[in-house]
């Protein structure tokens, strides 16, 4: 049925002339309704922002069931229909057939019908992991299995976070699928001996290497065709494996905890167990990724903006109590393994505040505009149809003779080569669009985001850069935001040939990040001279790591970053270790912080008092969350810090505020604390990690070279004649890299006189 139809509209198409897309349309503004989708998915309405759009354009809404599509376009399992009068209940289709110049440049590769769908989904339980298919496989299915695939085209399509969202997307890079089949005995167990030693022999063929690609397709396969039964052994074996870790104490990986929620929602499916192979990516707001035919995806929660080519078909494998075809799913897929790139919007030239995602597929890209309140400016006319989303917010829009006053939950269709006089509400904040490609592959649609009053689209984008009017600055627009997303932490048990037995110590994959935790829990993360011995050597390892670029040091658990001293080995001389040697070694590991040339951040929650307040001071930053605590008390168990723990302290909170913290030894809250010049930020404790990883990846889009310097110029100031040492060191490091530098070497090396007349001697 589907493609007939489809076949009658092209047929439509082709008995009429051409259209000429620069011709301004008359009346190109049309009101929608929009159908919704409910599938068990959803949100409940007080929490989905399908339903709340849906009863802000005057719909009705059930709050006994979920809602988790609305759909926007002309796909027959949903169709738009027109809502203006004289045409109310007219399929928008119909009036695309009868007027196909309403397409413009679309039309001649498309036929008389929008190239895309677009939707806004509310996730709140995990969507089948699932591929869509190529044209080809498309109309295979189709033709086969007209009930499951309904109609013939391939579904290539974009998601564009409005709220965080985690989806898994592609497969894993083949290094990291190794270290889960090590971190999680179950899923080996479930490839099978055979498939597990091929994926490490394929560990020495380059990427994309037919070895590899075979080895990833009979392992992916040998799990998604495990029986039942076996199936739900293995992921029950798995959970409570992590429970037992998670009740002992042990701090579960994200990827860990992720395995144990699927399991809530699909218990004993192998989807579970199959998540393993892919990427777990979380998109911060205003971050879009493109899925492609063929390529794995499963979305977990929150909020998306979703555009795709006009089609419904879906192959389900995992995590779904839907019709699976484990067959075609993995014969389909291509295997393509590495991190999918995340899409920010790139800058438009028609209007400063206006983004484009172009993601790789002809039929349709996204707009996303951010006027500040009160912004009047036009947009040019486009080559190819619009869909408009208001999200949020007001907005009157004027083409032609028609002028319209859009609000939350309004969706429009705008014709091909109709400008668009936009004015902001007063109180708008930013509005969101989609729209086609221009030129020959003209299609797309906008969407609003908060706009205060009415009109907003999907809003999602980050402010992490934006200025006091809502505007993007230029800094965001050329450098963009650091994501939030969580890090994919690998665990090293042993360091300078020794096991860590009270430090943990990880490395994130991918990324230029080290992070030292200080395990001892039971203490309050108090240290003995162990645990200053195993943090100087990880020190030592991310300093001497040409790919670390920041480093971490914290805590475990909520409750303590470092209470100092454990009080209970300190002796005489020190602090007693098992050797029986009293030792004051932390003084070494605050000197070894001090001059290490790489941003150290402490990223603290609970208590850090005594030591542990002086080793946060010795970092270069500190994130602190909302329960932290800080002070000295030193001078109540008989100690005190004569060295940086006073100096240091006075240079950061002024001498009279150093005296009152040792002298009283009170304690601090975190937003004292970041009154008083201690920290940098104070966040809520579920948002320190995140925090914290944004800072690193801030600091690592950064010169090396300018940080190494930088910290030991400011170093230099207070640290005297070792300071200068330090900081003449890293200049005469910086000469070594110069061309000049290099000229009085090779002049040596060559036996001959060096020619420094070619460099300046600069002002």
């Amino acid at each position: 049925m589907c493609s007939s139809r489809v076949r009658s509209v092209d047929e439509a198409c082709e008995a009429r002339p051409e259209p000429r897309p620069a011709a301004a349309p008359q009346n190109p503004l049309k009101r929608l309704h929009c159908a919704v989708q409910q599938y068990a998915w959803g949100r409940n309405s007080e929490d989905s922002e399908v339903a709340q759009l849906v009863a802000a354009s005057g719909q009705a809404v059930d709050p006994t069931k979920p809602y988790a599509e609305l759909w926007m376009g002309t796909h027959p399992s949903a169709p738009s229909l027109l809502a203006d009068n004289g045409y109310a209940g007219q399929p928008l289709l119909t009036l695309l057939r009868d007027r196909p110049e309403l397409l413009g440049a679309a039309l001649p590769r498309f036929g008389c019908d929008l190239p895309f769908l677009f939707k806004v989904l509310s996730v709140g339980t995990a969507l089948s992991i699932q591929s869509h298919p190529d044209k080809a496989l498309a109309e295979r299915l189709h033709a086969d299995k007209p009930e499951i695939y309904k109609d013939a085209n391939h579904k290539p399509e974009m998601a564009l976070a409005l709220t965080e969202f985690e989806a898994l997307c592609s497969f894993v890079p083949h290094s990291e699928l190794l270290e889960s089949l090590e971190a999680c005995p179950e899923l080996a167990q479930c490839c099978g001996s055979q498939c597990v030693e091929a994926l490490r022999a394929a560990a020495a063929a380059p990427d994309g290497s037919p070895q590899r690609t075979a080895a990833l397709r009979a392992a992916f396969h040998e799990v998604m065709a495990c029986p039942a039964d076996r199936a739900a052994a293995y992921v029950e074996r798995m959970c409570e494996r992590l429970k037992a870790d998670a009740a002992e104490g042990c701090q579960l990986s994200p990827r860990e905890l992720l395995s144990l929620r699927l399991e809530l929602q699909y218990p004993g499916d192998v989807g579970v167990l199959a998540a393993w192979f892919l990427n777990y990516l979380r998109l911060q707001p205003g971050q879009a990724v493109a899925l492609p035919a063929n390529e794995p995806h499963a979305y977990i929660s929150g909020e998306i903006v979703e555009v795709m080519a006009t089609s419904d078909n879906v192959i389900r494998a995992g995590l779904t109590p839907k019709m699976r075809d484990v067959e075609a799913l993995c014969s389909s897929l291509t295997y393509d393994q590495g991190l999918p790139e995340l899409l920010t919007g790139g800058k438009a030239a028609a209007s400063p505040h206006l983004a484009v995602y172009r993601p790789p597929f002809r039929e349709f890209e996204l707009w996303r505009y951010t006027p500040p309140a009160g912004t009047a400016e036009e947009l040019p006319a486009a080559d190819g149809p619009l869909m408009v989303l208001v999200q949020q917010g007001g907005l009157r829009v004027r083409s032609g003779s028609q002028s319209r006053n859009l609000q939350r939950g309004d969706v429009y269709f705008v014709a091909a080569g109709a400008a668009l006089e936009l004015q902001a509400a007063a109180d708008s904040r930013h509005l969101l669009g989609e729209q086609g490609a221009s030129g020959a592959a003209p299609v797309g649609e906008l969407e609003l985001q908060p706009l205060s009053g009415r009109a907003e689209a999907s809003s999602e984008a980050s402010t992490s850069y934006a200025s006091a009017t809502g505007r993007p600055s230029s800094y965001a627009r050329v450098h963009g935001s650091a994501s939030r997303a969580p890090a994919r932490w690998r665990r090293i048990d042993t360091v300078a040939k020794e096991q860590l037995r009270e430090v943990r110590y990880e490395k994130a994959q991918g990324e230029g990040i080290a992070k030292i935790t200080i395990n001892r829990p039971e203490k309050r993360n108090a240290f003995t001279p162990r645990t200053v011995m195993e943090m100087s050597w990880c020190f030592a390892d991310a300093r001497e790591d040409p790919a670390i670029g920041v480093i971490i040091l914290t805590g475990e658990g909520p409750l303590a970053f470092c209470s100092g001293g454990d009080q209970s080995v300190r002796g005489a001389g020190g602090y007693v270790g098992a050797d029986g040697i009293p030792r004051l070694n932390v003084l070494d590991l605050q000197m070894q912080i001090r001059r290490l040339p790489k941003p150290v951040i402490a990223m603290v929650a609970g208590y850090a008092v005594g030591g542990g307040h002086i080793l946060h001071m010795m970092c270069d930053l500190t994130i602190a969350a909302d329960n932290a605590v800080f002070g000295q008390t030193g001078p109540k168990v008989g100690s005190f810090d004569a060295g940086y723990g006073s100096t240091q302290m006075a240079r950061l909170v002024g001498q009279k505020k150093a005296r009152e913290m040792w002298f009283l030894a009170r304690l601090y809250d975190a937003q004292q604390a970041m009154d008083m010049g201690l920290v940098n930020t104070v966040v809520p404790l579920a948002e320190l990690e995140p925090e914290t990883l944004q800072w690193c990846r801030e600091i690592l889009k950064n010169s090396p070279t300018a940080l190494r310097v930088l910290k030991s110029a400011l170093n230099a100031a207070e640290d005297g004649q070792a300071g200068i040492q330090q900081l003449g060191g890293d200049a005469t490091l910086l000469f070594y890299q110069s061309e000049e530098g290099n000229e009085g070497r090779q002049a040596y090396m060559d036996k001959r006189p060096p020619d420094f007349s070619r460099f300046k001697r600069l002002p």
